[in-house]
Protein backbone atom coordinates (compact mmCIF):
# COMPACT_ATOMS: atom_id res chain seq x y z
CA UNK A 1 0.00 0.00 0.00
CA UNK A 2 2.86 2.13 0.75
CA UNK A 3 3.74 1.85 -2.94
CA UNK A 4 0.58 2.89 -3.99
CA UNK A 5 0.74 5.79 -1.77
CA UNK A 6 3.70 6.96 -3.45
CA UNK A 7 2.91 6.42 -7.06
CA UNK A 8 -0.46 8.19 -6.66
CA UNK A 9 1.31 11.26 -4.61
CA UNK A 10 4.28 11.78 -6.93
CA UNK A 11 3.28 10.09 -10.38
CA UNK A 12 0.75 13.02 -11.40
CA UNK A 13 3.24 16.04 -10.73
CA UNK A 14 6.18 14.40 -12.64
CA UNK A 15 6.56 15.46 -15.87
CA UNK A 16 10.48 15.09 -17.31
CA UNK A 17 11.73 18.85 -18.04
CA UNK A 18 13.93 17.26 -20.86
CA UNK A 19 10.92 16.24 -23.11
CA UNK A 20 11.57 16.65 -26.91
CA UNK A 21 8.66 18.47 -28.64
CA UNK A 22 8.85 16.91 -31.86
CA UNK A 23 7.12 13.64 -33.86
CA UNK A 24 8.94 11.89 -36.48
CA UNK A 25 6.39 11.06 -39.56
CA UNK A 26 6.94 8.61 -42.54
CA UNK A 27 5.90 9.74 -45.64
CA UNK A 28 6.20 6.52 -47.58
CA UNK A 29 3.43 4.95 -45.01
CA UNK A 30 -0.33 6.22 -44.79
CA UNK A 31 -0.91 6.46 -41.10
CA UNK A 32 -0.99 9.36 -38.95
CA UNK A 33 0.77 10.22 -35.65
CA UNK A 34 -0.44 12.06 -32.94
CA UNK A 35 0.68 15.41 -32.43
CA UNK A 36 0.90 15.03 -28.34
CA UNK A 37 4.39 17.12 -26.92
CA UNK A 38 4.57 20.85 -27.06
CA UNK A 39 5.87 23.91 -26.02
CA UNK A 40 3.89 26.78 -24.50
CA UNK A 41 4.77 30.55 -23.46
CA UNK A 42 2.05 32.49 -22.36
CA UNK A 43 1.79 36.14 -23.64
CA UNK A 44 2.14 37.46 -27.34
CA UNK A 45 4.46 38.76 -29.48
CA UNK A 46 4.48 38.25 -33.52
CA UNK A 47 8.67 37.76 -33.59
CA UNK A 48 7.66 34.05 -32.12
CA UNK A 49 6.49 32.65 -35.36
CA UNK A 50 9.68 32.88 -35.84
CA UNK A 51 11.07 31.57 -32.97
CA UNK A 52 12.52 28.41 -33.26
CA UNK A 53 15.11 28.40 -30.72
CA UNK A 54 15.45 26.72 -27.02
CA UNK A 55 14.62 29.25 -24.97
CA UNK A 56 13.61 28.72 -20.83
CA UNK A 57 10.36 30.90 -21.75
CA UNK A 58 9.40 28.18 -23.71
CA UNK A 59 8.23 25.09 -21.69
CA UNK A 60 7.28 21.54 -22.58
CA UNK A 61 3.62 20.37 -21.75
CA UNK A 62 1.46 17.72 -23.10
CA UNK A 63 -0.74 19.38 -24.96
CA UNK A 64 -4.31 17.84 -23.42
CA UNK A 65 -2.96 18.57 -19.94
CA UNK A 66 -1.33 22.50 -20.17
CA UNK A 67 -0.39 23.34 -17.16
CA UNK A 68 -1.91 25.79 -15.41
CA UNK A 69 -1.02 29.91 -15.07
CA UNK A 70 -3.10 30.49 -11.61
CA UNK A 71 -5.04 28.22 -9.30
CA UNK A 72 -6.33 25.17 -10.46
CA UNK A 73 -6.80 27.19 -13.87
CA UNK A 74 -5.69 26.12 -17.88
CA UNK A 75 -3.56 28.53 -19.88
CA UNK A 76 -5.57 31.62 -20.12
CA UNK A 77 -5.56 34.49 -22.39
CA UNK A 78 -3.20 34.77 -25.33
CA UNK A 79 -0.06 32.08 -25.32
CA UNK A 80 1.52 30.18 -27.84
CA UNK A 81 2.00 26.60 -28.58
CA UNK A 82 4.73 25.60 -30.60
CA UNK A 83 6.08 21.69 -31.71
CA UNK A 84 8.31 20.20 -34.52
CA UNK A 85 7.17 17.39 -37.16
CA UNK A 86 10.12 15.87 -38.84
CA UNK A 87 9.46 14.38 -42.54
CA UNK A 88 11.07 11.24 -43.69
CA UNK A 89 10.57 8.81 -46.68
CA UNK A 90 9.12 9.30 -50.01
CA UNK A 91 5.37 11.68 -50.32
CA UNK A 92 2.61 10.74 -51.63
CA UNK A 93 1.89 13.73 -54.75
CA UNK A 94 -1.70 12.40 -54.54
CA UNK A 95 -2.90 12.51 -51.26
CA UNK A 96 -2.23 15.58 -49.38
CA UNK A 97 -1.34 16.10 -45.94
CA UNK A 98 -3.68 17.84 -43.37
CA UNK A 99 -4.10 18.54 -39.74
CA UNK A 100 -7.03 16.97 -37.93
CA UNK A 101 -7.70 18.81 -34.32
CA UNK A 102 -10.99 18.03 -32.43
CA UNK A 103 -12.47 19.33 -28.84
CA UNK A 104 -10.71 22.73 -29.36
CA UNK A 105 -13.65 25.30 -28.96
CA UNK A 106 -11.38 28.23 -29.11
CA UNK A 107 -9.87 30.25 -31.01
CA UNK A 108 -6.53 30.27 -32.67
CA UNK A 109 -4.25 30.62 -35.61
CA UNK A 110 -1.78 27.82 -37.61
CA UNK A 111 1.65 28.60 -38.70
CA UNK A 112 3.96 26.30 -40.63
CA UNK A 113 7.47 26.82 -41.09
CA UNK A 114 6.28 30.73 -39.43
CA UNK A 115 4.02 31.27 -42.40
CA UNK A 116 -0.44 31.24 -41.39
CA UNK A 117 -1.82 28.46 -43.01
CA UNK A 118 -5.51 29.01 -41.69
CA UNK A 119 -7.42 30.44 -38.55
CA UNK A 120 -10.12 28.88 -36.33
CA UNK A 121 -12.48 31.74 -35.22
CA UNK A 122 -11.53 35.22 -34.08
CA UNK A 123 -8.75 35.59 -31.91
CA UNK A 124 -9.38 38.77 -29.22
CA UNK A 125 -8.57 40.79 -26.50
CA UNK A 126 -10.84 39.40 -23.55
CA UNK A 127 -14.34 37.06 -23.76
CA UNK A 128 -16.34 39.66 -25.25
CA UNK A 129 -14.38 39.97 -27.92
CA UNK A 130 -12.82 37.08 -28.38
CA UNK A 131 -15.18 34.21 -30.90
CA UNK A 132 -14.55 30.52 -30.89
CA UNK A 133 -14.02 28.64 -33.40
CA UNK A 134 -15.40 24.87 -34.97
CA UNK A 135 -15.15 21.65 -32.16
CA UNK A 136 -13.08 20.16 -34.42
CA UNK A 137 -12.31 20.26 -38.61
CA UNK A 138 -9.46 19.27 -41.21
CA UNK A 139 -6.44 21.47 -42.30
CA UNK A 140 -4.85 21.16 -45.34
CA UNK A 141 -1.33 21.44 -45.58
CA UNK A 142 0.09 23.61 -49.03
CA UNK A 143 1.48 20.74 -50.95
CA UNK A 144 5.10 22.78 -51.48
CA UNK A 145 5.26 23.25 -47.55
CA UNK A 146 4.83 19.69 -46.97
CA UNK A 147 8.80 18.47 -47.79
CA UNK A 148 10.83 16.25 -46.33
CA UNK A 149 12.94 17.76 -43.27
CA UNK A 150 12.19 19.13 -40.27
CA UNK A 151 9.12 21.75 -39.84
CA UNK A 152 7.69 23.74 -36.81
CA UNK A 153 4.11 23.85 -36.39
CA UNK A 154 3.11 27.06 -34.20
CA UNK A 155 -0.22 27.73 -32.66
CA UNK A 156 -1.53 31.56 -31.86
CA UNK A 157 -4.29 30.52 -28.98
CA UNK A 158 -6.34 33.06 -28.04
CA UNK A 159 -8.65 31.41 -25.00
CA UNK A 160 -10.93 33.15 -22.63
CA UNK A 161 -13.92 30.60 -22.73
CA UNK A 162 -12.04 27.55 -21.94
CA UNK A 163 -11.69 27.42 -17.48
CA UNK A 164 -10.23 23.61 -16.95
CA UNK A 165 -6.89 23.01 -15.80
CA UNK A 166 -7.28 19.92 -18.13
CA UNK A 167 -9.11 19.66 -21.95
CA UNK A 168 -8.39 16.94 -24.35
CA UNK A 169 -7.20 18.91 -27.32
CA UNK A 170 -6.04 16.78 -29.80
CA UNK A 171 -4.33 17.32 -32.34
CA UNK A 172 -3.66 14.97 -35.44
CA UNK A 173 -1.21 14.85 -38.49
CA UNK A 174 -1.22 12.60 -41.30
CA UNK A 175 -2.34 11.79 -45.15
CA UNK A 176 -6.15 13.14 -45.41
CA UNK A 177 -7.51 9.62 -46.57
CA UNK A 178 -5.60 8.49 -43.29
CA UNK A 179 -7.24 11.13 -41.29
CA UNK A 180 -10.56 10.56 -42.63
CA UNK A 181 -10.92 6.83 -42.45
CA UNK A 182 -9.26 7.18 -38.57
CA UNK A 183 -12.71 9.76 -37.99
CA UNK A 184 -15.02 6.93 -39.72
CA UNK A 185 -13.25 4.04 -37.83
CA UNK A 186 -13.58 6.30 -34.67
CA UNK A 187 -17.43 6.86 -35.38
CA UNK A 188 -17.84 2.71 -35.92
CA UNK A 189 -16.27 2.11 -32.55
CA UNK A 190 -18.65 4.41 -30.74
CA UNK A 191 -21.63 2.73 -32.39
CA UNK A 192 -20.17 -0.10 -31.53
CA UNK A 193 -19.91 0.21 -27.86
CA UNK A 194 -23.15 1.40 -27.91
CA UNK A 195 -24.61 -2.08 -29.16
CA UNK A 196 -22.46 -3.55 -26.48
CA UNK A 197 -23.35 -1.62 -23.74
CA UNK A 198 -27.17 -1.60 -24.81
CA UNK A 199 -26.99 -5.21 -24.98
CA UNK A 200 -25.30 -5.40 -20.96
CA UNK A 201 -28.06 -2.51 -20.30
CA UNK A 202 -31.17 -4.89 -21.25
CA UNK A 203 -30.23 -8.11 -19.82
CA UNK A 204 -29.30 -6.41 -16.42
CA UNK A 205 -32.69 -4.54 -16.60
CA UNK A 206 -34.29 -8.08 -17.39
CA UNK A 207 -32.74 -9.78 -13.93
CA UNK A 208 -34.03 -6.46 -12.07
CA UNK A 209 -37.66 -5.69 -13.37
CA UNK A 210 -38.30 -9.02 -14.76
CA UNK A 211 -39.88 -10.81 -12.01
CA UNK A 212 -36.21 -12.03 -10.73
CA UNK A 213 -36.04 -8.91 -8.83
CA UNK A 214 -31.92 -9.15 -9.19
CA UNK A 215 -31.21 -5.40 -6.99
CA UNK A 216 -27.81 -5.54 -7.84
CA UNK A 217 -28.66 -5.38 -11.56
CA UNK A 218 -30.18 -2.26 -11.48
CA UNK A 219 -26.65 -0.82 -10.38
CA UNK A 220 -24.87 -2.63 -13.48
CA UNK A 221 -27.87 -1.18 -15.81
CA UNK A 222 -27.22 2.31 -14.35
CA UNK A 223 -23.60 1.73 -15.04
CA UNK A 224 -23.92 0.64 -18.90
CA UNK A 225 -26.49 3.22 -19.42
CA UNK A 226 -23.97 5.93 -18.61
CA UNK A 227 -21.67 4.35 -21.19
CA UNK A 228 -23.99 4.55 -24.08
CA UNK A 229 -24.71 8.18 -22.62
CA UNK A 230 -20.35 8.90 -22.81
CA UNK A 231 -20.06 7.05 -26.44
CA UNK A 232 -23.30 8.48 -27.91
CA UNK A 233 -21.67 12.05 -27.22
CA UNK A 234 -18.46 10.70 -28.23
CA UNK A 235 -20.48 10.18 -31.49
CA UNK A 236 -21.33 13.26 -31.77
CA UNK A 237 -18.39 15.23 -31.30
CA UNK A 238 -16.86 13.79 -34.46
CA UNK A 239 -19.80 14.82 -36.55
CA UNK A 240 -20.82 18.75 -37.66
CA UNK A 241 -23.87 18.58 -35.53
CA UNK A 242 -22.64 19.99 -32.40
CA UNK A 243 -21.98 23.76 -32.43
CA UNK A 244 -19.55 25.54 -29.90
CA UNK A 245 -22.18 26.73 -27.84
CA UNK A 246 -23.89 23.75 -27.46
CA UNK A 247 -20.71 22.42 -26.36
CA UNK A 248 -19.61 24.42 -23.90
CA UNK A 249 -22.83 23.10 -21.79
CA UNK A 250 -23.06 20.05 -22.21
CA UNK A 251 -19.68 19.07 -21.95
CA UNK A 252 -18.67 19.40 -18.35
CA UNK A 253 -22.16 17.72 -17.56
CA UNK A 254 -21.24 14.62 -19.46
CA UNK A 255 -18.11 14.67 -19.11
CA UNK A 256 -19.07 14.65 -14.63
CA UNK A 257 -21.47 12.30 -15.59
CA UNK A 258 -18.76 9.63 -17.13
CA UNK A 259 -16.56 10.23 -14.23
CA UNK A 260 -19.83 9.10 -12.03
CA UNK A 261 -20.64 6.11 -13.53
CA UNK A 262 -17.60 4.42 -11.81
CA UNK A 263 -20.37 4.83 -8.97
CA UNK A 264 -22.26 2.56 -9.91
CA UNK A 265 -20.30 -0.04 -11.28
CA UNK A 266 -18.78 -0.39 -7.84
CA UNK A 267 -22.05 -0.44 -6.07
CA UNK A 268 -22.54 -3.42 -8.24
CA UNK A 269 -19.78 -5.22 -7.57
CA UNK A 270 -20.01 -4.79 -3.78
CA UNK A 271 -23.95 -5.89 -3.71
CA UNK A 272 -23.60 -8.54 -6.02
CA UNK A 273 -20.33 -10.76 -4.40
CA UNK A 274 -21.72 -9.86 -0.69
CA UNK A 275 -18.51 -8.20 0.00
CA UNK A 276 -19.08 -7.38 4.57
CA UNK A 277 -20.03 -3.73 5.04
CA UNK A 278 -21.47 -2.71 1.82
CA UNK A 279 -23.26 -0.09 3.51
CA UNK A 280 -20.71 1.73 4.86
CA UNK A 281 -18.46 0.80 1.32
CA UNK A 282 -21.14 2.53 -0.47
CA UNK A 283 -21.36 5.65 1.74
CA UNK A 284 -18.08 5.98 1.01
CA UNK A 285 -17.45 5.54 -2.75
CA UNK A 286 -21.12 8.20 -2.91
CA UNK A 287 -18.82 10.29 -1.38
CA UNK A 288 -15.79 10.03 -3.34
CA UNK A 289 -17.85 10.20 -6.35
CA UNK A 290 -19.78 13.55 -5.24
CA UNK A 291 -16.15 15.25 -4.28
CA UNK A 292 -14.72 14.08 -7.74
CA UNK A 293 -17.66 15.87 -9.10
CA UNK A 294 -17.62 19.13 -6.91
CA UNK A 295 -13.43 18.69 -7.44
CA UNK A 296 -14.20 19.32 -10.99
CA UNK A 297 -16.59 21.34 -11.23
CA UNK A 298 -15.12 24.01 -8.91
CA UNK A 299 -11.60 23.53 -10.01
CA UNK A 300 -11.94 22.44 -13.09
CA UNK A 301 -9.77 19.38 -12.29
CA UNK A 302 -10.36 15.62 -13.37
CA UNK A 303 -9.02 13.90 -10.00
CA UNK A 304 -8.39 10.66 -11.57
CA UNK A 305 -6.36 9.28 -8.92
CA UNK A 306 -9.30 8.53 -6.62
CA UNK A 307 -10.69 6.18 -9.69
CA UNK A 308 -7.30 4.57 -9.21
CA UNK A 309 -6.87 4.44 -5.38
CA UNK A 310 -10.79 3.00 -5.49
CA UNK A 311 -10.09 0.31 -8.38
CA UNK A 312 -7.42 -0.24 -6.35
CA UNK A 313 -9.24 -1.54 -3.59
CA UNK A 314 -11.88 -2.89 -5.40
CA UNK A 315 -9.67 -5.35 -6.96
CA UNK A 316 -8.33 -6.04 -3.45
CA UNK A 317 -12.05 -6.89 -2.37
CA UNK A 318 -12.81 -9.04 -5.18
CA UNK A 319 -9.58 -10.89 -4.58
CA UNK A 320 -10.65 -11.74 -1.11
CA UNK A 321 -13.99 -12.52 -2.22
CA UNK A 322 -12.61 -15.11 -4.66
CA UNK A 323 -10.12 -16.66 -1.74
CA UNK A 324 -13.16 -17.26 0.12
CA UNK A 325 -14.69 -19.27 -3.00
CA UNK A 326 -17.61 -16.79 -2.65
CA UNK A 327 -20.33 -17.81 -6.10
CA UNK A 328 -19.09 -15.52 -9.50
CA UNK A 329 -16.09 -14.32 -7.83
CA UNK A 330 -14.02 -15.90 -10.44
CA UNK A 331 -15.53 -14.39 -13.96
CA UNK A 332 -15.75 -10.87 -11.81
CA UNK A 333 -12.28 -11.14 -10.96
CA UNK A 334 -11.19 -11.43 -14.75
CA UNK A 335 -13.71 -9.03 -15.62
CA UNK A 336 -12.94 -6.20 -13.16
CA UNK A 337 -9.09 -7.41 -13.68
CA UNK A 338 -9.12 -6.88 -17.23
CA UNK A 339 -11.35 -3.08 -17.14
CA UNK A 340 -8.96 -2.26 -14.91
CA UNK A 341 -6.14 -3.10 -16.73
CA UNK A 342 -7.12 -1.42 -19.77
CA UNK A 343 -8.16 2.01 -17.92
CA UNK A 344 -4.45 2.14 -17.01
CA UNK A 345 -3.58 2.01 -20.13
CA UNK A 346 -5.91 4.53 -21.04
CA UNK A 347 -4.99 6.93 -18.73
CA UNK A 348 -1.51 6.55 -17.57
CA UNK A 349 -0.34 6.04 -20.91
CA UNK A 350 -1.01 9.68 -22.37
CA UNK A 351 0.94 10.79 -19.51
CA UNK A 352 4.12 8.93 -20.30
CA UNK A 353 5.93 11.18 -22.50
CA UNK A 354 7.92 8.13 -24.02
CA UNK A 355 5.05 5.79 -24.88
CA UNK A 356 3.84 6.64 -27.88
CA UNK A 357 0.71 7.97 -28.39
CA UNK A 358 -0.73 6.24 -31.36
CA UNK A 359 -1.61 3.27 -28.19
CA UNK A 360 -4.44 4.81 -27.05
CA UNK A 361 -5.52 6.60 -30.71
CA UNK A 362 -5.87 3.64 -32.71
CA UNK A 363 -9.68 2.31 -33.37
CA UNK A 364 -11.01 -0.72 -31.54
CA UNK A 365 -7.94 -1.17 -29.39
CA UNK A 366 -10.23 -1.32 -26.57
CA UNK A 367 -13.00 -3.04 -27.77
CA UNK A 368 -11.70 -6.79 -26.69
CA UNK A 369 -11.22 -5.77 -23.27
CA UNK A 370 -14.62 -4.12 -22.73
CA UNK A 371 -15.71 -6.56 -24.40
CA UNK A 372 -14.35 -9.43 -21.78
CA UNK A 373 -14.55 -7.45 -19.23
CA UNK A 374 -18.83 -6.95 -20.04
CA UNK A 375 -18.97 -10.57 -20.37
CA UNK A 376 -17.29 -11.92 -17.67
CA UNK A 377 -19.58 -9.68 -14.88
CA UNK A 378 -22.52 -10.95 -16.71
CA UNK A 379 -21.36 -14.42 -16.72
CA UNK A 380 -20.93 -13.93 -12.87
CA UNK A 381 -24.22 -12.76 -12.99
CA UNK A 382 -25.40 -16.10 -14.45
CA UNK A 383 -23.31 -18.67 -12.32
CA UNK A 384 -24.95 -16.78 -8.89
CA UNK A 385 -28.18 -17.27 -10.48
CA UNK A 386 -27.78 -20.67 -11.34
CA UNK A 387 -26.72 -21.49 -8.15
CA UNK A 388 -29.99 -19.53 -6.62
CA UNK A 389 -32.18 -22.31 -9.28
CA UNK A 390 -30.38 -24.97 -7.76
CA UNK A 391 -30.89 -24.00 -3.91
CA UNK A 392 -34.81 -22.51 -4.60
CA UNK A 393 -34.81 -26.71 -6.29
CA UNK A 394 -33.72 -27.93 -3.24
CA UNK A 395 -35.55 -25.97 -1.15
CA UNK A 396 -38.81 -27.07 -3.36
CA UNK A 397 -37.84 -30.84 -2.70
CA UNK A 398 -37.38 -30.41 0.98
CA UNK A 399 -41.39 -28.53 1.02
CA UNK A 400 -42.29 -31.53 -0.62
CA UNK A 401 -41.01 -34.05 1.11
CA UNK A 402 -41.86 -31.98 4.52
CA UNK A 403 -45.35 -31.79 3.37
CA UNK A 404 -45.59 -35.58 2.62
CA UNK A 405 -44.67 -35.95 5.96
CA UNK A 406 -47.16 -33.59 7.26
CA UNK A 407 -50.01 -35.42 5.46
CA UNK A 408 -48.69 -38.72 6.69
CA UNK A 409 -48.71 -37.66 10.37
CA UNK A 410 -52.22 -35.62 9.37
CA UNK A 411 -53.34 -39.06 8.23
CA UNK A 412 -51.16 -41.62 10.46
CA UNK A 413 -52.88 -44.71 12.04
CA UNK A 414 -53.30 -43.46 15.64
CA UNK A 415 -54.75 -40.33 14.68
CA UNK A 416 -57.14 -41.99 12.22
CA UNK A 417 -57.93 -44.85 15.70
CA UNK A 418 -58.03 -42.00 18.13
CA UNK A 419 -60.70 -40.29 16.39
CA UNK A 420 -62.85 -43.40 14.87
CA UNK A 421 -62.63 -44.02 18.78
CA UNK A 422 -64.73 -40.70 19.69
CA UNK A 423 -66.94 -41.70 16.79
CA UNK A 424 -67.65 -45.25 18.06
CA UNK A 425 -68.12 -43.47 21.97
CA UNK A 426 -70.22 -40.75 20.11
CA UNK A 427 -72.49 -43.31 19.24
CA UNK A 428 -73.35 -45.06 22.06
CA UNK A 429 -74.77 -41.80 23.72
CA UNK A 430 -74.78 -38.72 20.99
CA UNK A 431 -75.46 -39.54 17.99
CA UNK A 432 -75.53 -36.45 16.49
CA UNK A 433 -71.65 -35.07 18.12
CA UNK A 434 -70.79 -38.35 15.72
CA UNK A 435 -72.14 -36.91 12.37
CA UNK A 436 -70.72 -33.92 13.40
CA UNK A 437 -67.12 -35.39 14.06
CA UNK A 438 -67.43 -37.32 10.86
CA UNK A 439 -68.32 -34.41 9.05
CA UNK A 440 -65.72 -32.08 10.09
CA UNK A 441 -63.12 -34.74 9.93
CA UNK A 442 -64.20 -35.58 6.10
CA UNK A 443 -64.35 -31.59 5.75
CA UNK A 444 -60.48 -31.26 6.57
CA UNK A 445 -59.70 -34.25 4.28
CA UNK A 446 -61.13 -32.85 1.37
CA UNK A 447 -59.80 -29.58 1.88
CA UNK A 448 -56.46 -30.96 2.68
CA UNK A 449 -55.99 -32.61 -0.69
CA UNK A 450 -57.65 -29.70 -2.62
CA UNK A 451 -54.90 -26.98 -1.53
CA UNK A 452 -51.93 -29.16 -0.37
CA UNK A 453 -49.94 -29.08 -3.47
CA UNK A 454 -50.74 -25.25 -4.36
CA UNK A 455 -47.94 -22.97 -3.72
CA UNK A 456 -50.03 -20.49 -2.46
CA UNK A 457 -53.91 -20.22 -1.36
CA UNK A 458 -56.99 -17.69 -0.41
CA UNK A 459 -56.32 -16.59 3.44
CA UNK A 460 -60.03 -17.62 3.48
CA UNK A 461 -59.50 -21.27 2.62
CA UNK A 462 -56.76 -21.59 5.12
CA UNK A 463 -58.76 -20.23 8.24
CA UNK A 464 -61.71 -22.93 7.08
CA UNK A 465 -59.18 -25.63 6.96
CA UNK A 466 -58.44 -24.49 10.65
CA UNK A 467 -61.66 -24.16 11.96
CA UNK A 468 -62.40 -27.78 10.85
CA UNK A 469 -59.34 -28.60 12.28
CA UNK A 470 -60.33 -26.69 16.05
CA UNK A 471 -64.19 -28.15 15.29
CA UNK A 472 -62.39 -31.96 14.82
CA UNK A 473 -60.03 -31.06 17.82
CA UNK A 474 -62.21 -29.93 20.12
CA UNK A 475 -64.58 -33.06 20.10
CA UNK A 476 -61.39 -35.69 20.11
CA UNK A 477 -60.38 -33.73 23.36
CA UNK A 478 -63.97 -32.89 25.12
CA UNK A 479 -63.02 -29.05 24.62
CA UNK A 480 -64.14 -25.77 23.02
CA UNK A 481 -61.74 -24.27 20.28
CA UNK A 482 -62.63 -20.92 18.98
CA UNK A 483 -60.76 -19.20 16.28
CA UNK A 484 -61.40 -15.12 16.57
CA UNK A 485 -59.94 -13.45 13.26
CA UNK A 486 -59.32 -9.40 12.78
CA UNK A 487 -58.83 -8.05 9.45
CA UNK A 488 -60.21 -8.93 5.86
CA UNK A 489 -59.29 -12.49 4.84
CA UNK A 490 -60.19 -12.15 1.46
CA UNK A 491 -57.75 -9.60 0.10
CA UNK A 492 -54.43 -12.05 1.18
CA UNK A 493 -53.30 -15.46 0.36
CA UNK A 494 -50.78 -17.56 2.43
CA UNK A 495 -48.90 -20.92 1.42
CA UNK A 496 -51.01 -23.81 2.47
CA UNK A 497 -51.49 -25.37 5.92
CA UNK A 498 -49.00 -22.70 7.69
CA UNK A 499 -51.65 -21.41 10.42
CA UNK A 500 -53.21 -24.99 10.23
CA UNK A 501 -49.49 -26.18 11.15
CA UNK A 502 -49.27 -23.54 13.86
CA UNK A 503 -52.36 -24.51 15.36
CA UNK A 504 -51.97 -27.98 15.19
CA UNK A 505 -48.98 -27.22 17.27
CA UNK A 506 -50.77 -24.70 20.23
CA UNK A 507 -53.03 -27.51 20.45
CA UNK A 508 -50.41 -30.05 21.55
CA UNK A 509 -47.84 -27.76 23.46
CA UNK A 510 -50.46 -25.03 25.28
CA UNK A 511 -53.66 -26.97 26.30
CA UNK A 512 -54.49 -29.86 28.46
CA UNK A 513 -57.30 -31.60 27.94
CA UNK A 514 -60.50 -30.23 28.35
CA UNK A 515 -59.24 -27.34 28.81
CA UNK A 516 -61.10 -24.76 26.29
CA UNK A 517 -58.91 -22.34 24.22
CA UNK A 518 -58.42 -19.30 22.17
CA UNK A 519 -56.65 -18.44 18.76
CA UNK A 520 -56.54 -14.90 18.08
CA UNK A 521 -55.64 -14.33 13.97
CA UNK A 522 -54.63 -10.79 12.74
CA UNK A 523 -53.77 -9.91 9.60
CA UNK A 524 -53.07 -6.58 7.86
CA UNK A 525 -51.02 -4.63 5.81
CA UNK A 526 -48.30 -1.91 6.55
CA UNK A 527 -46.95 -0.10 4.03
CA UNK A 528 -45.06 -2.05 1.98
CA UNK A 529 -45.13 -5.23 3.75
CA UNK A 530 -47.89 -7.75 4.88
CA UNK A 531 -48.18 -9.42 8.63
CA UNK A 532 -50.10 -12.23 9.92
CA UNK A 533 -50.37 -12.95 13.67
CA UNK A 534 -51.53 -15.68 15.71
CA UNK A 535 -51.84 -16.12 19.27
CA UNK A 536 -53.27 -17.88 21.63
CA UNK A 537 -53.43 -19.01 25.46
CA UNK A 538 -53.41 -21.84 27.06
CA UNK A 539 -52.42 -23.33 30.68
CA UNK A 540 -49.31 -24.82 29.69
CA UNK A 541 -47.82 -21.77 28.50
CA UNK A 542 -47.47 -21.08 32.36
CA UNK A 543 -45.38 -23.65 32.99
CA UNK A 544 -43.12 -22.30 29.48
CA UNK A 545 -42.52 -19.57 31.72
CA UNK A 546 -40.80 -21.18 34.10
CA UNK A 547 -38.31 -22.34 31.63
CA UNK A 548 -35.98 -21.09 29.31
CA UNK A 549 -38.65 -21.76 26.38
CA UNK A 550 -35.70 -20.22 23.71
CA UNK A 551 -34.13 -22.82 24.20
CA UNK A 552 -37.00 -25.44 22.82
CA UNK A 553 -36.26 -27.02 19.75
CA UNK A 554 -37.70 -26.41 16.78
CA UNK A 555 -39.67 -29.33 15.37
CA UNK A 556 -40.93 -30.60 12.10
CA UNK A 557 -43.73 -28.47 12.24
CA UNK A 558 -41.93 -25.16 12.51
CA UNK A 559 -39.99 -26.57 9.57
CA UNK A 560 -42.18 -26.91 7.58
CA UNK A 561 -43.69 -23.72 7.90
CA UNK A 562 -40.04 -22.02 7.36
CA UNK A 563 -39.75 -24.08 3.87
CA UNK A 564 -42.85 -22.97 2.66
CA UNK A 565 -42.41 -19.75 3.10
CA UNK A 566 -38.93 -19.77 1.50
CA UNK A 567 -40.62 -21.43 -1.12
CA UNK A 568 -43.26 -18.94 -1.78
CA UNK A 569 -41.45 -15.57 -0.99
CA UNK A 570 -37.65 -16.26 -1.69
CA UNK A 571 -36.16 -14.69 1.15
CA UNK A 572 -38.69 -11.72 0.97
CA UNK A 573 -40.48 -12.77 4.56
CA UNK A 574 -39.46 -13.10 8.27
CA UNK A 575 -40.71 -15.14 10.81
CA UNK A 576 -40.71 -14.11 14.79
CA UNK A 577 -42.07 -16.17 17.51
CA UNK A 578 -42.14 -16.35 21.44
CA UNK A 579 -44.00 -15.42 24.35
CA UNK A 580 -46.01 -12.46 25.47
CA UNK A 581 -48.25 -11.34 28.31
CA UNK A 582 -49.36 -14.84 28.76
CA UNK A 583 -49.92 -15.72 25.34
CA UNK A 584 -47.69 -17.48 22.97
CA UNK A 585 -47.72 -15.76 19.18
CA UNK A 586 -45.80 -16.71 15.79
CA UNK A 587 -45.75 -13.48 13.49
CA UNK A 588 -45.30 -13.84 10.15
CA UNK A 589 -44.35 -10.53 7.62
CA UNK A 590 -43.75 -10.77 3.96
CA UNK A 591 -42.82 -7.65 1.72
CA UNK A 592 -45.13 -6.64 -0.96
CA UNK A 593 -43.64 -6.62 -4.35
Amino acid sequence: MKYLFFFLCFFPFHCPASVSSETVFNLSEKSYAVLGIWEIRAGDLPAWIADSGAESSWNPVVFWKAPPDGPGRGPRGRFWLRTSVILRGQKDETDPLALFFFKIPSAFEVFWDGELITGNGRLGKDRLDEIPGNVRGFIRLPGDKATVGRHQLSLRVSNFHIRKKAHEFRFIFGYNSSLLDRLSKKKEENLLYIGLFLTSTLFSLFLFLGGWRYFPALFFSIFTIFQIIDNFWAYLLRTDILNVSLFYRLNPVLFSANNFSFLPLNLFIIWHLEIPRQKTFSWILAVIALLQVFILFIFHWNFWQLDFAVAFIISALILRQFRRRIIGSGPALIGYGVFFGNWLVVVLVPLLPFFSFNTTEKPFVSLVPSAIFLVALMGSVTVKMREQFRALDALRLRSQRLEAELLKKSIQPHFIMNTLLSIKSFLGRDSSKAEKLIEALAGEFRLINRIAAALEIPLQDELNLCRLHLEVMGFRRDARYTLEVEGEPSAFSIPPMILHTLIENGLTHAFKPRENGIFRFVCKREEQRIVYRLENDGSNLNEMLKEEWKKVEEGMGMRYVRARLDEAYSGKWRLDYGLTRGSWFVEIEKEVV
